[in-house]
């Protein structure tokens, strides 16, 4: 099993409720392995995501590339299955991504998974509402992500990148919507608050 990170919260700052890309694009400490400025084209050591869609919310598709060789395009319907480019991530033939549904809690919504592409079968998937933030970050062992809505707890998760399960969550006083790792440290937009947060 994967053992949580040691998380220490550095600072607590309040940012006059800015959204996540201009706290992201005023940010002069982090940086983002974006491709152009739409939020849609994202790039990881291997691979690149490139998410497509007609309309925001509407079916679309996100194709991943291994340089210029397209490998898949996995289709995603409706805003139950939301995802971008910067909520996605291949390892070893394993795809993690998430399912997110705006609106307060309900079931069978606002999970990540991992699926085997290759053998077209589901591995696991986290609990419901345990994820609705913009990206994850993948850590070692670890998935970091977030959770959280108007009148629900807000946290900062830690998921055992191999089951799913949560190791360890931190709660914070909005939810997680945008995070950045530097230096062993996470920089983490929220609706009201930024935060850095040492890793151990």
């Amino acid at each position: 099993a994967a053992q949580p990170y040691s998380l220490e919260i550095l600072s607590e700052t309040y940012n006059n409720i800015t959204f996540a890309d201009e706290w992201y694009n005023a940010s002069e400490d982090i940086s983002l392995p974006m491709i152009g400025e739409n939020w849609d084209c994202f790039y990881d050591e291997n691979y690149t995501y490139q998410w497509e869609y007609t309309y925001q919310w509407e079916d679309g598709k996100l194709s991943i590339f291994d340089g210029e060789n397209c490998l898949y395009v996995l289709e995603y319907p409706t805003d139950k299955w939301y995802v971008n480019g910067n909520n996605a991530c291949l390892e070893n033939g394993i795809f993690y991504g998430a399912s997110v549904m705006n609106g307060y809690a309900q079931p069978d919504s606002c999970f990540m998974f991992a699926y085997d592409l290759e053998n077209e079968k589901l591995l696991w998937r986290s609990a419901d509402q345990t994820y609705n933030s913009m990206n994850f970050l993948v850590k070692g062992d670890v998935i970091f992500c977030g959770y959280g809505f108007t009148a629900e707890d807000d946290y900062l998760y830690q998921l055992d990148k191999n089951t799913g399960e949560v190791i360890d969550r931190l709660p914070l006083k909005k939810m997680p919507d945008l995070m950045a790792e530097k230096d062993d440290r996470l920089y983490v937009h929220t609706y009201s608050y930024d935060y850095v947060i040492q890793v151990f």
